[in-house]
This record gives C-alpha cells, sequence and structure tokens, in this order.
C-alpha cells in the first residue's frame, strides 16, 4: 500500500446506534456509499476493514461483525486485499469485500453497507475504506484508501428510537388508531427493566422485553395491558437496576421516552366544545344532553320519548314526536297544528266560547272529580255549581 493512498473519489457517510457507539454492546454500522456531484465515478470493488485485536488500547471487533449490503447491483467477493496486516503495528483486520456486477458503467445509485456486533475496549474505532475506481470508463482502476475514525464510549443507560406500530410491525411507525385496534410499541435500550405508563399515570407494561403490543383481549400472563379509549401519551421507564425501595438510600437511575398516540373514534367521559362544531355522520346520545343555548335543526328531529324546552326550541324542518311533548312557557303556532292529518288550530286569531250564549260568564275553572276526572267547567255566583257545559276553541276570523 502507498504511504500517502490516492482517497477515494465516491462519497462515504456514516451512521451508528447507539450512538455514539458503546463498548461492550451490540453495535451497528451503516456505511451509506454516494455518488459525488461531479465527475463521474467508475468502481470495481470497494472493501471495508474493522480492527479485530487491540493496539494500543484502542476499539475493536473481537468476533467477526455480521455483514450486510443493500444493493443487487453489488455481491460480497471472498478475494480480499491483506492491506497492512500485521504489519509494524501488528494489527489484524476483519474485512468484507464487495465488487460491482455493473463493470463498466457508472456508479449512479447509493450502495448501503451494514455491520452489527459487539465492540470490545472504548476509545477510537478505525474503520478503513479500500476503493478501485477510475474517472472514466476506459481509464485503469487506482486502488484507494481512506480510514474513518468513530468514537467508542463506556456503555451508559440509553433509550433509542421509542415508537408506536400497528400491524406493519416496528419499522412502519404509527401513531393514529382505530378504538380496540392493537397498539404495538417497541424501542432500543441496554436497560434491564422497562415500564410505560399511559397518559393518566396507570402502568400498561412491566417487563424486561424491549416490545410490547396492547391488545384488547391479552392472553394470560401478557404483561402488557389494554389498549386506550381515546389519545393517549405513553411515557417509557428504563433502568439497570430492577425493583424499589432499595436499602442504605440507594437511587437507581431511569432514563425516560415518550410517544403520543391518537384514537380516531374515541370514547370521551366529558367534552367542552367553545367554538363551532359541524357533525357529518350520526350523533347518538345514551344519556342526558343539556343544552344552555339555542338549539337550531336544519333537517329532521326526531324525539323518541319525552321532550322538555324551556326556553326557546327553533324547527326549520319537521319536528316527529312519537312519545310525549311538554311545552312549560306556552305554544305559538304561526300556520296550522295537526292532529292525526286533521286540523286542529289553522292561522288566525282564537277565542273560547260556550254552547249557551250569554248565559254564563266567561270566567273559567278547572274542575277535578272524586274519579280524577279533570273538566273545564263554569260557576253561577248564586249557586254552587252549574251543569257543565262544553266550550269551543273558534277562529275569530272564521265565526
Amino acid at each position: 500500500m502507498p504511504t500517502n493512498p490516492t482517497p477515494p473519489l465516491l462519497t462515504y457517510r456514516f451512521a451508528t446506534n447507539p450512538t455514539p457507539l458503546q463498548a461492550d454492546g451490540t453495535s451497528r454500522i451503516t456505511i451509506s456509499v454516494l455518488k459525488p456531484k461531479t465527475p463521474a465515478v467508475y468502481c470495481k470493488s470497494i472493501q471495508i476493514s474493522v480492527p479485530k485485536n487491540d493496539v494500543d488500547g484502542n476499539a475493536y471487533f473481537a468476533e467477526e461483525p455480521e455483514w450486510s449490503y443493500s444493493s443487487a447491483n453489488w455481491e460480497p467477493s471472498s478475494n480480499v486485499d491483506p492491506g497492512d496486516d500485521g504489519e509494524e503495528s501488528g494489527a489484524l483486520y476483519w474485512r468484507k469485500k464487495f465488487t460491482s456486477l455493473q463493470d463498466g458503467k457508472s456508479f449512479d445509485s447509493q450502495f448501503d453497507i451494514g455491520l452489527k456486533g459487539t465492540v470490545s475496549n472504548t476509545g477510537p474505532l478505525a474503520c478503513e475504506v479500500l476503493e478501485m475506481s477510475a474517472t472514466s470508463g476506459t481509464a485503469k482502476s487506482v486502488l484507494r484508501k481512506r480510514t474513518f475514525t468513530l468514537g467508542v464510549e463506556p456503555q451508559t443507560l440509553f433509550i433509542n428510537n421509542f415508537l408506536a406500530f400497528g400491524y406493519g410491525g416496528p419499522t412502519v411507525p404509527k401513531t393514529k388508531f382505530q378504538l380496540d385496534e392493537p397498539i404495538g410499541l417497541a424501542w432500543e435500550s441496554n436497560g434491564t427493566h422497562f415500564v410505560i405508563y399511559d397518559g393518566s399515570g396507570k402502568v400498561v407494561f412491566d417487563d424486561s422485553a424491549t416490545e410490547c403490543i396492547l391488545q384488547k383481549n391479552p392472553p394470560p400472563k401478557h404483561p402488557a395491558q389494554k389498549p386506550p379509549t381515546n389519545d393517549t401519551t405513553y411515557t417509557l421507564r428504563a433502568t439497570l437496576t430492577p425493583g424499589s425501595n432499595f436499602p442504605n438510600n440507594f437511587e437507581p437511575i431511569y432514563q425516560y421516552a415518550t410517544v403520543a398516540v391518537t384514537i380516531t373514534n374515541p370514547i370521551l367521559t366529558g367534552l367542552t366544545v367553545t367554538g363551532d362544531t359541524e357533525l357529518q355522520q350520526k350523533l347518538t346520545v345514551t344519556g342526558d344532553t343539556e343544552l344552555h343555548q339555542k338549539l337550531t335543526v336544519s333537517g329532521n328531529t326526531e324525539v323518541q320519548s319525552g321532550l322538555t324546552a324551556d326556553y326557546g326550541l327553533t324547527v326549520k324542518g319537521t319536528l316527529t314526536v312519537s312519545g310525549y311533548a311538554w311545552v312549560q312557557n306556552g305554544l305559538d303556532v304561526d300556520k296550522s297544528l295537526r292532529l292525526d292529518t286533521t286540523d286542529v288550530m289553522c292561522y288566525g286569531k282564537y277565542q273560547l266560547s260556550n254552547d249557551r250564549y250569554g248565559d254564563y260568564g266567561e270566567t273559567l275553572y278547572l274542575f277535578r272529580d272524586y274519579s280524577g276526572n279533570v273538566s273545564l267547567q263554569t260557576y253561577d255566583d248564586s249557586e254552587n255549581r252549574k251543569n257543565g257545559f262544553n266550550w269551543y276553541l273558534r277562529n275569530s276570523d272564521n265565526q
């Protein structure tokens, strides 16, 4: 390998989980190979090397990491470049070479390489990239090299990527659910015990797993509870020290993360609306409903039980009452009032008259006999009670 190697032509970007990497825990590294803006690059192969032994106390992979890659245009090759293995420093490497299946074509799409394993030691982790490439399809390829350094820190408690999901699994985040639909919660952490609280502070999960499903009818001994009936925010608590009520003033350390979920058809125990509200579907009320302001109904309204109106009730359409209707403060009818399709009142002025015109005064009394029968009567001052007679409601415009 040349003392001052030529740097690669392609662009390399790194992502890690956790960030930064932590010693003695599972670590994931993604290397994204990107096309530069200019010029065109013709790449035959890319080789990644990471240390496999301790050199000067730096970080390394004691066991070969799991390798993965994202594109069908590349394939792993067993013919790796030995590089600087054992030269001077005594460093040894895990190597993986990927060869292009599009030889003669310029690099035109992103290529991702993944590593997963346990990193030992803290300090810098060297990641060496060897690229065999040229600037034209006819030019001779040149071996180019660059070493990237990733930091590794002592392992501390962490929570990453706390999210909700549905039937698509943890890789498809979801925050809107139907009532009683199962809700999945997942996270990444090196903690040993986890508790999840809903928005009211109720514990819905208490276990060591890093995933749970909230479902309407959980199986026996299932650590998770039922899903919510309305919107809520879940709070995840992670710790390395499970338990409670520790002696000697010991206090465990916790990490927290939250995720909010929405129920699109919730069950509400109370609702206050200060602005206009439009309902585009059916409204069903099974309990008492109290309106402190005006109620305007533009369509048909059906009352299947008693209706009591203490104030103005305006109906622009048809009002159908199948049960009893009681109007406490009077009933004004502008047009017609009908009973079983027969006009009871028509438009005009009305007066009370009797069938013995002029014989008695116009004072009316409501009389109730011992049997409970109620009648409308008039009295003469010289007698205890005159025989009752009929009173009629007449339209004064049509006498």
